[in-house]
């Protein structure tokens, strides 16, 4: 039986009333609290695509879980994207209301290279953020996530729009990137230049990845991109702290593919950043990727420690959405069907005890 099928059944909806019957003290609760549990349906993105789940699906098991906001990538999931029709922006509605959800970020894809050869101009990329701007206003959605690479000339353009629109923008801060980084700092120079408080900061839990994905690392040794015994070499030596250098020496030694090459660059990249940093940052962030790939069966993801971001987060007083992203999908999808819904329920398990919930 699918995910689909098990959420249509008299048993499913047995469990949707019970939990929907403590469910408006769970919302009631949420709603004074700093950090609000929330979903990105990218979580999903393997049942949506083979047609397992649909949008309103998707949406069901968020509220199932207990999430409340609700980040959407238009571009896949609105019909008729980026003009759909009134009838559906009022089902899109209907269902929020439906299951006790909020409208939050809309995922924003500044696609610079629509032709071969032909970088997109400063006007088409205004133009191309504004239509977003415009349908994330008739969404309901306040928030919107800009890729790392937006281009900085455009967003700061853009900044009347949003406000326009009453639309938030916020830069992803993706791994490898830095807190304290350049870029990140020309970000906060542009918002406190334009006196506004309509672009700002929107972290990626990427940045406090404390160890290697194995789920990434075994995926690619099964696409033979990379050698086991290399990539355990890289990890162990890494974890001695052993300097890159040397590691990439010897490597060098062991006739290596390039993915054995680019995997010594890849585990010396992590890093995890200090939350407490994220705190200082938190006049510029209203909206979190809190990223997982792997979340074990006593709750606990396997890369990120989350025991030591969430309650400095909390103690610095840090008030965001926190959109749970799962990733691992993409690491074992050609071994096996992931349970997707299951990996976010246990990432929830675990955001409700470290958020005092459970």
């Amino acid at each position: 039986m699918t995910r689909k099928d098990f959420l249509k059944t008299v048993g499913a909806s047995a469990i949707t009333a019970a939990v929907s019957s403590s469910f408006n003290s769970a919302v009631a609760a949420s709603a004074n609290a700093l950090l609000k549990r929330g979903v990105t349906l990218y979580s999903y993105q393997e049942a949506y695509y083979t047609h397992e789940m649909s949008l309103e699906d998707c949406l069901s098991e968020a509220s199932t879980i207990g999430a409340t906001h609700i980040q959407i990538l238009p571009e896949e999931m609105v019909p008729d994207f980026p003009n759909p029709s009134d009838r559906w922006l009022g089902q899109w509605k209907d269902w929020m209301a439906k299951y006790h959800l909020v409208p939050d970020t809309y995922c924003q894809f500044q696609d610079t290279v629509l032709m071969k050869g032909v970088d997109q101009s400063l006007d088409d990329g205004l133009a191309m953020l504004e239509r977003d701007l415009k349908l994330a206003n008739r969404m309901g959605l306040t928030k919107m996530r800009l890729l790392i690479g937006t281009d900085l000339t455009v967003a700061e353009k853009a900044i009347p729009l949003a406000e326009k629109y009453n639309v938030w923008m916020g830069f992803e801060i993706h791994a490898p990137a830095k807190l304290d980084s350049k870029l990140v700092h020309r970000w906060i120079e542009i918002a406190d230049r334009n006196k506004t408080k309509h672009l700002g900061l929107l972290p990626d839990f990427g940045i406090f990845q404390s160890k290697p994905s194995r789920v990434q690392r075994d995926r690619s040794i099964r696409d033979g991109l990379l050698t086991e015994s290399i990539a355990h070499y890289v990890e162990e030596e890494w974890a001695k702290k052993t300097p890159k250098q040397a590691v990439a020496a010897e490597v060098a030694k062991r006739n290596p593919k390039p993915g054995d090459t680019q995997y010594v660059t890849s585990i010396y990249n992590i890093h995890m950043e200090d939350p407490k940093m994220v705190v200082q940052l938190k006049g510029y962030i209203q909206n979190m990727h809190t990223k997982f790939w792997e979340m074990t069966e006593d709750y606990h993801e396997y890369c990120i420690p989350y025991e030591q971001v969430i309650p400095v987060l909390l103690e610095g007083g840090v008030e965001a959405s926190l959109s749970s992203e799962y990733e691992g999908q993409r690491s074992t999808q050609d071994v096996s069907t992931t349970d997707e819904c299951e990996q976010v329920r246990r990432h929830h398990v675990m955001l409700k005890r470290l958020l005092g919930e459970a």
